[in-house]
């Protein structure tokens, strides 16, 4: 039994043995593994070659750390200034890149902001090679508020830091990055001072400005490169070239101070004959890519500082004719904004009210710019000729002749002043006019019109629309050709302007004066109102030619507009009318048939027996001796008023018995008017224009 239990025991101490063995095994079969996967952090990812994948987590983010699952895939994870967590791996060599645990659908782009945020970073905490470290700080004291970019040209890398030094001069540097075993080597490789890049010794020159270092750079080519003030288009070295046998000095190499000294015709003071002369100008180099002048010494006599900016300006006008042009516009443009003393009116005001025909001549002298205007003066039809000197602080009128003929400035001035006044006033008062005019044209007198303004509506209704305006009694006239009750009329429409929103006052057609009920309609009809043509119906029917009123007696009658031809129709059993609103209110029957017979002359009759009690059909059996065929004008009459732009009711048919019976349309057409059964008659269907009241 003691060897049995041994040998079990044995087996039993064998077996778990090589358990931990293989456990063993595996445990370093799989940090073997995921080393080697951990390697994929140590290599560069597609185009971005500099730095590798750990690089851009480490240089790129605040915080990095690289998880190493024994049996899975390893993980950059990162977070950035605002604890966003970002995440990166390699699935099946395919790049993931996860933020807050959201993948993105692009991981490049993600990937490429990362790489140059730490190619910035890199430059930013690193001096360039030639600078101590403690010394980096000065580049952000020389550019403040300077910006980081990234950029790539072919396939190189760059970090540029740009932005205005402390005298508005924008300044970009560009900064490669290169890799020296396990450290990173900044250098300035480009710079470039107001879209103008520099060469070798100007960025030289331009680093030890930086880093206050000293210049090892020749004085005269710094200064030749150099601008000077505000003439942006040319350098030093540019105007040198333009002179006769420029020779160059250095004055004072601490100072920065050169001398360039020439041979030039100068135009002689106060119209004096020109004469040669040798010029010395004294230039200092006040940072790179700018200089100032310290002096300017003509034939060994200097020229005071005050008169100094004079002279550069006439040498350069000389020379470049760009720059004269510029310099000429720049300087007529300031006279023209001149005021005048006393009055408060710009000089350009002046003359471009009161001149046709302007021309500027601009001349640069040593002393300053004479600038002379040309024109013909409004008021006289006279021609004037004013000129003007510049000395480079204030303009001054000189000289003034009218008909070649000098007069005085101050009495020229007056007058041109009170003729501007007077131009002034006229188009103040033009002005009034159109403003009143384009009130009318804007506002709109009903606002339940679809059109959007005044002008629109008239426009589409009438022919050859006029807007006139009569400032003296706030009055603004519309007038325009259009038709009513089939005759083509000329409208005027008056508006009252002399409140804020504009109101109609009148309206005549024809030069007549029009009845409020009429004018109801046609503004209605104007401004496409909903069911406008309510009121002439109405009207109409409380028409009275004896002593009911058309809808009393004809009680069972279906009315209608025809809003074509400005009609009312009447239809019952076989009598069929057609009535118009004449422009002062009354009321004519045009047409009246009864089973296609004219019997407009016998309304007032028609009417009368209807009263007493008869028929239609008993007062018409009654026979005549001759029915005529030509209508006579009946009598007319005005009916009573109805009240104005009174918004209608739902319209409903106006029959004896509303609700039974539909309403039907009768149509007619200008200039003849004809009733549908007369077009049947003639082999053809009517078309019909009217509009029924209660289609709306």
């Amino acid at each position: 039994m003691r060897k049995y239990r041994y040998v079990r025991k044995s087996n039993r101490y064998l077996f778990s043995s090589i358990l931990l063995v293989m456990f063993a095994l595996a445990l370093l079969i799989g940090l073997l593994v995921a080393n080697r996967s951990v390697d994929v952090f140590e290599r560069t990812y597609g185009k971005f070659k500099l730095l590798t994948v750990k690089e851009v987590f480490q240089y790129g983010l605040k915080t990095y750390t690289i998880q190493v699952p024994i049996f899975g895939t390893p993980r950059l994870i990162g977070f950035d200034n605002f604890r966003n967590r970002y995440t990166l791996y390699f699935e099946s060599g395919k790049l993931i890149v996860e933020i807050g645990g959201q993948r993105l659908e692009n991981p490049d782009e993600q990937y490429a902001r990362l790489y140059s945020l730490a190619l910035i970073n890199i430059v930013e905490k690193n001096a360039p090679v030639e600078v101590l470290p403690a010394e980096q700080q000065l580049l952000f004291e020389y550019i403040p508020n300077g910006k980081f970019s990234y950029t790539s040209e072919n396939d190189k890398d760059f970090v540029v830091y740009s932005g205005k030094r402390r005298d508005g001069r924008m300044v970009e540097l560009w900064f490669t990055v290169e890799r020296i075993r396990d450290a990173f080597k900044v250098r300035v490789v480009r710079a470039v001072l107001d879209e103008k890049i520099l060469h070798y010794k100007e960025l030289s020159a331009l680093l030890a400005e930086i880093y206050k270092k000293t210049f090892t750079e020749d004085l005269v080519e710094l200064v030749k490169s150099a601008y000077l003030g505000d003439i942006k288009d040319h350098t030093i070295g540019d105007f040198a070239q333009k002179l006769t046998e420029p020779r160059w000095y250095v004055k004072d190499e601490a100072g920065r101070l050169v001398e360039l000294v020439f041979t030039e015709v100068v135009k002689g003071l106060k119209d004096k004959e020109p004469t040669t002369a040798t010029v010395t100008i004294g230039f200092k180099l006040e940072t790179i890519g700018e200089v100032s002048v310290q002096y300017v010494v003509l034939n060994s006599e200097e020229i005071p500082k005050e008169r100094i900016a004079n002279y550069v300006t006439y040498f350069f006008a000389k020379h470049f004719d760009d720059f004269r042009e510029k310099e000429s516009t720049r300087i007529v443009r300031l006279i023209k904004n001149g005021v005048i003393q006393s009055h408060g009116l710009k000089i350009g005001e002046l003359v471009d009210t009161t001149f046709n025909g302007q021309n500027w001549e601009v001349d640069f002298k040593p002393e300053g710019v004479s600038v002379t205007l040309t024109g013909t003066f409004i008021k006289e039809n006279a021609p004037v000729k004013m000129v003007f000197f510049y000395d480079g602080k204030t303009a001054l009128l000189q000289e003034v002749s009218m008909r070649k003929q000098n007069v005085a400035s101050r009495d020229f001035l007056g007058e041109a002043l009170e003729f501007y006044k007077e131009i002034i006033g006229q188009r103040e008062k033009q002005l009034t006019v159109e403003e009143d005019i384009q009130r009318v044209q804007q506002t709109k007198l009903v606002r339940l019109s679809p059109y959007s303004n005044n002008k629109e509506a008239f426009e589409k209704f009438l022919k050859n629309v006029t807007w006139v305006a009569k400032s003296e009694d706030k009055l603004v006239t519309v007038a325009g050709s259009g038709t009513y009750a089939g005759k083509f009329v000329r409208f005027e429409f008056d508006f009252d302007v002399s409140s804020v929103t504009p109101i109609l006052k009148d309206l005549r057609i024809a030069g007549r004066m029009v009845d409020d009920t009429v004018a109801d309609y046609i503004v209605g009809k104007i401004f496409l109102v909903p069911n406008y043509e309510y009121g002439i119906l109405e009207y109409v029917k409380n028409y009275a030619p004896a002593m009911k009123t058309l809808r009393e007696v004809f009680a069972d009658g279906i009315w209608a507009v025809d809003v074509k031809n400005d009609l009312v129709s009447l239809r019952m059993e076989n009598l069929t009318g057609l009535f118009v609103v004449e422009i002062d209110g009354s009321v004519r029957c045009v047409q009246l048939n009864y089973k296609g017979q004219n019997v407009s002359d016998r309304l007032n009759e028609l009417v009368r027996a209807l009263e007493s009690g008869r028929s239609i059909s008993e007062f018409f059996s009654i026979e005549r001796p001759e029915i005529s065929q030509t209508p006579q004008v009946p009598r007319t009459q005005r009916a009573p008023q109805s009240q104005q732009f009174k918004q209608p009711p739902q319209s409903a048919p106006t029959s004896k018995n509303d609700n039974d019976k539909q309403q039907e349309t009768f149509n007619t057409s200008s200039p003849q008017l004809k009733t549908p059964e007369s077009e049947k008659r003639n082999g053809k269907e009517s078309e019909s224009t009217s509009i029924e009241y209660g289609q709306f």
